[in-house]
């Protein structure tokens, strides 16, 4: 926070650094001097992650300027929430030009920049980016179709004063799903429901826009039902916050396609998994797509698996990552193992 100046910045070699969370925040935040200029090496060409990159940079300088150099390429960028919050805060006449940057990647915004702060953004001409932000606050989250509800609204809430997967009025719903199943209209929609027949069905997009639904599929005797959680076209993109997602899905045979969820954007995966197949002690999950390393919460993710359970990762990476974090003592290495 008492940093006045950064010298050399030339010598770093950021050419393979994929995350820049956090770099900058704070720095500069007392100095009435600071200033940031990346120079002409800065290469930001790998990075996902940019979020409170420059979260406070250089708050209290009534003059700061920021130089984003000639290498700041977000073209892979996924995300830039409070990205700039509050940088150069006392500077009221601030401006930011990010006319060179491309935004189609991002799908989250949220806080980009304090909307209270007068900064003046400069963005290239037709970019959609500054509706993006600009709506921010109505989202809060991720703006882009084909993206789940929170995990907890999913299972257990009302959705905008529509009905929970798991309503009041059908206890024990839950525990009578045996099969979920990922996938397009076109991919399983047909098989499934060539006549519309479905118990009940869900809108869990985020938006609320129609773009993942949900449908129970009843059989004959009433006793189980298979979850369908489908999208019109493409992937389907996992929350930020996935929290309980598929918690206490206790009777689960299998969890089909599960491949089909982006999870790039999950940070909270706490109980994630907590009592997932639960009843079933030979259960086996297959997470040898999922992403890892953007995680931030995950308190109780495997909460109450067995060791006579299997979760399968994609490498030892993963495999170590699970084992590590997991904060569930019934979760040994022998169940977790790499796909091959």
């Amino acid at each position: 926070y008492g940093v006045d100046a950064i010298n050399n910045i030339d010598v770093l070699d950021t050419s393979k650094t994929t995350s820049m969370t956090g770099m900058f925040r704070g720095t500069g935040y007392n100095s009435s001097t600071f200033m940031l200029d990346l120079g002409d090496h800065f290469d930001t060409s790998n990075v996902k992650y940019m979020d409170s990159m420059f979260n406070k940079t250089g708050y209290s300088n009534p003059n700061f300027t920021l130089d984003l150099g000639n290498y700041f390429n977000t073209s892979g960028v996924t995300y830039m929430d409070l990205m700039f919050y509050q940088t150069g805060y006392a500077n009221s006449s601030l401006k930011l030009d990010l006319s060179s940057l491309s935004f189609d990647s991002v799908i989250s915004f949220s806080s980009f920049v304090d909307n209270s702060q007068p900064i003046d953004l400069v963005y290239a001409k037709n970019d959609t980016a500054r509706d993006k932000i600009a709506n921010q606050s109505v989202t809060d989250c991720l703006t882009t179709d084909n993206v789940l509800v929170k995990g907890t609204y999913m299972i257990k809430e009302p959705v905008n004063g529509s009905s929970a997967l798991v309503d009041e009025n059908e206890p024990g719903m839950i525990s009578k799903v045996k099969n979920i199943v990922f996938g397009t209209i076109d991919t399983i929609g047909d098989y499934y429901m060539p006549h519309g027949d479905y118990h009940s069905e869900y809108d869990i997009s985020l938006l609320q826009d129609g773009s993942v639904m949900a449908y129970l599929i009843e059989y004959d005797d009433a006793s189980h039902y298979d979850l369908l959680i489908i999208c019109n076209y493409g992937r389907i993109f996992g929350n930020m916050d996935s929290s309980h997602l598929f918690a206490e899905f206790t009777n689960l045979n299998a969890i089909y396609n599960l491949a089909f969820i982006d999870t790039f954007s999950v940070r909270d995966a706490s109980y994630m998994f907590s009592k997932t197949g639960y009843s079933n002690s030979t259960f086996e999950m297959d997470l040898s797509s999922f992403s890892f390393h953007a995680i931030r919460e995950y308190d109780g993710m495997f909460n109450y698996w067995q060791n006579t359970q299997t979760i399968y990762v994609g490498d030892s990476d993963d495999q170590d990552w699970v084992i590590t974090n997991s904060n569930n003592a019934n979760l040994t290495s022998a169940n977790v193992l790499i796909k091959t």
